[in-house]
């Protein structure tokens, strides 16, 4: 069933915001009273410790998993120089800056910041932290990675 999993996992594509708090709370009632949970989101912008204490309090074991575009990775990858950035979820735009070192330099500092603050707020709930990029092949990143860290046998 692993194969039918991957299959209908690589076919969905993020459209539109994601509301995880209330995605999590729509769906804790339905949960069996312990379990694992595995979240596979960006994680960006909204209350990641909140979506954590909520599947805790209903009994599961938290596996987050942050996937990001190798953009969202290596913002060189944009280009320096003046830029028009949309948010790709929302429509929201556009934000007119100019990309260069400082912009980029200051940008993976947040977003480091973000992700200590993921997995920290993850791990001591006992859950885990994975980080993937949108570009892996998912199949890889299950059976090689996720065994080779010890989460999967």
């Amino acid at each position: 069933r692993s194969a039918e999993l991957f299959r209908w996992l690589e076919r969905k594509r993020a459209s539109g915001p994601t509301d995880l708090v209330g995605a999590v709370r729509a769906a804790a009632g339905s949960l069996p009273p312990s379990g694992l949970v595995v979240l596979m989101s960006d994680w960006l912008g909204g209350d990641n410790d909140a979506v954590v204490r909520l599947l805790e309090a209903a009994g599961q074991e938290v596996v987050g998993v942050q996937v990001l575009a190798p953009e969202e990775l290596e913002p060189e990858l944009l280009g320096a120089g003046a830029a028009r950035l949309y948010d790709a979820e929302t429509g929201d735009g556009p934000l007119a800056m100019s990309l260069d070192r400082s912009v980029f330099e200051r940008y993976r500092s947040e977003l480091g910041a973000l992700r200590e603050d993921l997995s920290r707020a993850l791990t001591r709930r006992g859950g885990r932290y994975f980080a993937v990029r949108s570009d892996q092949h998912l199949s890889r990143v299950l059976l090689h990675d996720w065994r080779a860290a010890g989460f999967l046998w």
